[in-house]
C-alpha cells in the first residue's frame, strides 16, 4: 500500500465579505464594511492548503470616538486594510452533506493596515499613518455547493490580532494600541483550474 502527498487539483476563488470589527478600545464603535477577497489552494480528498488575501475596496471600516460631543467634532479613524494569509480547510459532516460538503478553516496571516485620522475641532488637515505589522490567527466554517468546475461557498470566519499604531517617524504611539476580533460572512466563487 503507498500514500501519496502530491495535490489532486489547483483551485481558485474570489469572494466579497461583510465584516464587522470588534476593537479593545472600548470608546470606538464601528459599522460594517465590505472587502473583496482572492484565494488559491491546492486541494486533495477531505482537505487543501491555500493562501488568501483581503483588501476594503468597496468601504471602509471608520471608527467614531463616541464621547459627549456634537457629531461634527467627532474624532475618527478610517482605515485601509490588508490582509495575507494562509489556511487548512478540512472537510466535515460527510454523511450529512454529500451534496452540500461542509468544513472546517485555520489558519494565520498578516495584516498591513494604514489609517486616516481626523480631529475636526483643531482645523488640521487629515493625517494618514499606519499600524506596525500584525501577525493574526484565524477560525471558521463554512459550507460548499459543487457545480462542475464551479461551486459556491457561503463561509463564516473569526480572526484575532493585535495592532500597534505609530507615529510619521515609525515609533509606537502607547495609548493607540488595540486588540481586534474581526468577524466575516463571505460569499464565495470558487473554479477547479485541472487536475495535477
Amino acid at each position: 500500500m503507498t500514500t501519496t502527498l502530491s495535490a489532486q487539483m489547483l483551485r481558485v476563488g474570489g469572494l466579497i465579505a461583510y465584516n464587522s470589527a470588534d476593537y479593545s478600545f472600548e470608546n470606538y464603535t464601528t459599522a460594517g464594511y465590505f472587502p473583496l477577497g482572492a484565494r488559491i489552494a491546492l486541494v486533495w480528498p477531505g482537505f487543501e492548503l491555500g493562501a488568501e488575501g483581503f483588501q476594503n475596496v468597496l468601504s471602509k471600516p471608520t471608527f467614531i470616538f463616541s464621547d459627549e460631543i456634537t457629531e461634527a467634532e467627532k474624532f475618527r479613524q478610517i482605515f485601509d486594510e490588508r490582509y495575507l494569509g494562509g489556511y487548512l480547510r478540512i472537510r466535515v459532516f460527510k454523511e450529512f452533506f454529500k451534496d452540500a460538503p461542509g468544513y472546517l478553516n485555520v489558519g494565520g496571516g498578516k495584516y498591513f493596515d494604514m489609517y486616516t485620522e481626523i480631529i475636526p475641532v483643531n482645523g488640521n488637515p487629515p493625517e494618514k499613518r499606519k499600524f506596525k505589522e500584525a501577525y493574526s490567527v484565524m477560525g471558521g466554517f463554512g459550507v460548499h455547493f459543487p457545480l462542475s468546475r464551479l461551486s459556491l461557498g457561503l463561509e463564516f470566519q473569526a480572526n484575532y490580532s493585535e495592532r500597534e499604531s505609530l507615529n510619521p517617524e515609525n515609533e509606537p504611539i502607547e495609548d493607540i494600541n488595540y486588540k481586534a476580533w474581526i468577524f466575516s460572512l463571505q460569499a464565495v466563487v470558487y473554479l477547479d483550474l485541472f487536475n495535477l
